[in-house]
């Protein structure tokens, strides 16, 4: 999300911040520009967003060996990581525990989303292009919404406490009805919102969507996805 600040009115802090530089500091050396939060990255209807920098000890992104947990400013808006999920099928090795109904390959079979997502935007250095977006921009998500709080591993200045993976439900809970709690990141790692009835998307066209809570799981993952074939609108 660094890379959106001249965008956002925040070209001074970007430039001075000293942080796109090469090679890039470490969040330590850094800890000040990492605790650093911004209105712009608050949606006004989440009680916790203004409730920041956080110090969540179980943020092991933001967890440092020698200096400690770091504080971090978060966000409420968060990059699509598309819809494969699990690190492996359920109940095999490498499997992160996340629900077997929350568990999803993508077409090569892969459940690492946060090392080969199959979104718009990703947990590593991998560069997605326009183009790639095969299924068509007006039909992939590319930025949601997301409840501050809801997931441990979340932070603006981390690219893996930035995105979201659409391989979980939107506003998901437990079988039960009852709500994860934010350690389970596993099962957490997922859009949300405070609004009424669902949450806002912004397509990869720019255009921006309101997707309801009841939207079919299947077709959620497919607007995910950036180039498997599906075709899919929005309800």
């Amino acid at each position: 999300m660094f890379v959106l600040l001249p965008y956002i009115e925040q070209g001074n802090f970007h430039q001075s911040s000293g942080v796109a530089v090469s090679p890039a500091p470490t969040l330590t050396q850094k800890r000040d520009i990492v605790a650093k939060s911004f209105p712009n990255f608050w949606c006004p209807s989440d009680p916790d967003a203004k409730d920041q920098p956080i110090t969540d000890p179980n943020n092991y992104n933001l967890r440092d060996p020698s200096a400690g947990q770091l504080a971090g400013g978060v966000s409420s808006y968060r990059g699509n990581l598309g819809a494969n999920w699990g690190g492996a099928a359920a109940g095999t090795s490498g499997w992160w525990g996340s629900e077997p109904r929350w568990t999803n390959p993508d077409s090569a079979g892969r459940y690492d989303g946060c090392s080969f997502g199959d979104g718009v935007i990703m947990g590593t250095r991998q560069k997605i292009r326009i183009q790639d977006v095969a299924d068509g921009t007006s039909n992939t998500f590319m930025i949601g919404e997301n409840q501050v709080r809801r997931c441990t591993l979340e932070g603006w200045a981390h690219t893996d406490s930035a995105v979201s993976t659409c391989a979980i439900a939107l506003n998901a809970k437990r079988l039960d009805g009852t709500a994860y709690t934010s350690g389970e990141w596993w099962n957490t790692y997922a859009f949300s919102s405070f609004h009424t009835g669902g949450a806002n998307f912004a397509m990869t066209d720019g255009s921006v969507r309101f997707v309801q809570d009841g939207i079919d799981l299947k077709t959620y993952r497919g607007l995910a996805t950036r180039q498997n074939g599906e075709v899919v609108t929005l309800p």
